[in-house]
């Protein structure tokens, strides 16, 4: 019989490994991908601030670039630092790529399950670590955030090493294993406040076992266990002290009590109503069965620290606590961030891992009495039911994985439009790659500055609300608009003052640089090679800019300037062949224009082609599928109309995906970007085109569009446009 645990803890120990490859493979996925729009964007800042930790000679993280040193109000003090020093690391040795960004955090991500597996082998046993891995490694805000260098990922990790450090010191007081326990807990303080929720309900539990009765101690060694105390209470102190003197030093301190309030604001509000107003959040990140073992698992674990006796089993209640306090009590955050409640994933792992072990020892209990005698067959048996769940939500969890990646780690935003900004980035790295050395940026409102802009340009950015008609050639030489985002006269006046360079939708502006001269290249999509599909980006197509005779013909156009050579050659893709048709009809050849204009509606949806009251046609559709999923809708123009029609566009879910364990989204989402001419500046006959990169939402969906006056109620009929089954 000896030699059965030995062969259930080597299976456990091979199945482990198994799940930890495929988790960390998934963490792997897309890691040299570029940044873009969304939460996963916070991981560029962090670099940014890792950056300028080397730049400017200080231990404190300053988030955006800087022309100058940087003065006390610059340096970030909403969190503890130290995933910017580890990060400074990555940075320093690894120069500036995305994925060396992302590294850290994939490392980290990566080494969590086998530590989770190892605590609560070390708890409980290699089943209930068997099935603690597997469940953290499955869970879909795991698998979706896995990659994400932010405050999250390091704590969990720290958390993780933190109970199996103490697990096994417990066991045998090994010294190594005090140092594991201490080092896991004082880089996850070190990363987050929420750690130290953690690090009190765990000193709480140590403390109440020194001071209770033999009977309730487990056989504690209390002066060994003391020194534990007293060493991670000391680290602890020292790590949150530090912070908050340099805070105070800094003058940022009120700050970052500022920055608390307004993350608890509305935390007063009845829980169950905030709980379903995030129905969706909280379902898709975790599922409904994964939050129905946590419920159940609570008295389990609870129950446990009762009749076992051991601080040991008081350890997964205070991850639950952490949990708890950050999702709740910082309900703002939670408001506007879906991966807020990351750390319950830690607290699931634990409880389904505490579920199996409690069924295990029960199964065995029975055993005893009825045979005095058991073997490996029930730890076998509980291993399957405990994987099961697992087995169940790890659909859901991929599925999860690859929305976050399409989203950028939003999702549905709830309902608001969405954009992957791909194009955006490889516009501004093409031009910061042709600015002069020392100079800034100024962006217009509509470029929605994210995180990524300074790590991406390497520069100063600001957003300004004011257009800079007059020449300069000081370090603010440059501003970049989206004209999809922008009035006409805001359009005209940049190209009246200035020449112009066009990326695609995007207008840039030399201040040194006058005259009508324009120049344009478009952001082609090109599909990943296979390798690249893995490690760059399989969510969305890749980029190159090109010159685009095309596209510089019809902003020529559009603003007038000549002379305005039409391309010498022949169009080669879609965009092209809708400016040729507008070339015909500018130069009045109606045979022409109508040849074009077949070639370009051949494979398009005409079902929804239909006249709009204001005169203008839609003339249908076109579904572009690949790494990235593009829809075209194409417009006949009646002429210019100074009401300026917008054409808007919304998604709904009509139903689940097939076997999903997460309910339907029930929410309206905009989508669907404006045009880059606005249509008070259209021309009668010509073709327009909203083009919208596609962020797929799960389950079955729908786009209604309607065309209206800009300022019109919401009361215009919609029609299907569009299904994605």
């Amino acid at each position: 019989m000896s030699g059965s645990p030995i062969r259930v803890e080597r299976v456990c120990t091979a199945l482990t490994v198994v799940l930890c490859l495929a988790f960390a493979a998934a963490a792997l996925w897309e890691l040299g991908d570029s940044f873009g729009a969304g939460h996963f964007a916070s991981a560029a800042a962090v670099c940014t601030g890792a950056e300028n930790m080397w730049r400017w000679g200080v231990i404190a993280p300053v988030t955006h670039d800087l022309a100058r040193p940087p003065m006390a109000a610059d340096f970030y003090c909403h969190h503890p630092w130290g995933i910017f020093w580890v990060t400074a690391l990555f940075m320093k040795g690894l120069g500036h790529h995305a994925w060396a960004c992302r590294l850290p955090a994939v490392l980290q991500s990566g080494l969590t399950p086998p530590a989770l597996y190892f605590g609560a082998r070390a708890l409980w046993g290699p089943v209930a670590g068997l099935v603690t891995a597997a469940s953290f490694a499955t869970l879909p805000i795991a698998l979706s955030f896995s990659d994400f260098n932010s405050l999250e990922v390091p704590v969990l990790f720290g958390v993780a090493l933190s109970v199996w450090g103490y697990a096994r010191f417990r066991q045998g007081y090994a010294r190594r294993f005090l140092g594991l326990s201490l080092a896991g807990l004082t880089y996850a303080v070190s990363c987050d406040w929420a750690a130290v929720v953690f690090a009190a309900g765990l000193l709480a539990a140590i403390f109440a076992s020194m001071l209770a009765t033999p009977a309730w101690g487990m056989g504690v060694d209390r002066r060994r266990v003391g020194v534990f105390f007293g060493l991670a209470l000391t680290l602890c102190g020292l790590v949150i002290g530090l912070h908050l003197f340099t805070f105070m030093q800094l003058g940022q301190l009120n700050e970052l009590f500022a920055q608390g309030n307004l993350r608890s604001a509305g935390a007063s509000s009845p829980l169950s109503r905030v709980l379903e107003a995030r129905k969706f959040w909280i379902e898709v990140s975790f599922t409904g069965l994964a939050i129905g073992i946590g419920k159940l698992a609570l008295p389990v674990l609870s129950a446990r620290v009762v009749l076992r006796r051991s601080e040991l089993e008081a350890l997964p209640l205070a991850v639950f606590a952490m949990a708890t306090v950050q999702y709740v009590v910082f309900k703002q955050g939670a408001d506007v961030h879906i991966f807020w409640p990351q750390y319950f994933a830690l607290y699931f792992a634990f409880a389904a891992g505490g579920l199996t072990q409690s069924g295990l020892d029960l199964t065995q209990r029975a055993l005893r009495a009825l045979s005095g005698s058991y073997g490996s067959a029930a730890s076998y048996t509980w291993g399957a039911l405990g994987l099961l769940a697992p087995l169940a939500i790890l659909p859901d969890g991929l599925r999860a994985l690859r929305y976050a990646h399409r989203s950028g780690g939003r999702f549905n935003e709830n309902g608001h439009l969405i954009k992957p900004d791909k194009d955006k980035v490889a516009a501004l790295e093409w031009l910061t790659a042709r600015m002069a050395p020392g100079s800034s940026v100024a962006l217009h409102p509509g470029m929605r500055q994210s995180l990524w802009v300074d790590w991406s340009l390497q520069r100063p950015v600001t957003t300004v609300t004011r257009l800079p008609l007059r020449a300069s050639d000081g370090p603010e030489r440059y501003y970049v608009a989206d004209q999809r985002f922008m009035s006409a006269a805001e359009q005209e006046a940049l190209a009246k003052a200035f020449s112009l360079t066009l990326l695609g939708p995007f207008l840039a502006v030399d201040r040194t640089a006058h005259g009508a001269a324009l120049s344009a290249f478009t952001i082609q999509r090109r599909e990943p090679t296979t390798l690249e599909a893995y490690f760059v980006s399989s969510s969305h197509a890749l980029r190159d800019v090109l010159p685009d005779p095309y596209l510089a013909w019809e902003m020529r156009d559009r603003f007038e300037l000549s002379p305005n050579p039409s391309p010498n050659f022949e169009p080669r893709n879609f965009e092209e062949l809708r400016v040729a048709h507008n070339i015909a009809i500018a130069a009045g050849d109606a045979a022409r224009a109508q040849h074009w204009l077949s070639r370009l509606l051949s494979g398009c949806d005409r079902r929804h082609a239909q006249p709009f009251d204001d005169g203008n046609t839609l003339l249908g559709t076109r579904l572009e599928r690949g790494a990235s999923l593009v829809f075209s809708v194409y417009l006949q123009a009646s002429g210019p109309d100074p009401l300026e029609p917008q054409l808007l566009l919304h998604s709904r879910v009509e139903a689940a995906p097939r076997f999903s364990l997460v309910a339907r989204d029930e929410t309206l989402a905009d989508v669907g970007m404006p045009f880059a001419i606005p249509a008070s500046r259209w021309k009668r006959g010509f073709v327009y085109a909203s083009v919208t990169e596609i962020i797929r939402r799960l389950g079955d969906e729908h786009w209604d569009a309607a065309f209206r006056p800009a300022g019109a109620g919401r009361d215009v009929a919609e029609r299907e446009i569009l299904r994605l089954e």
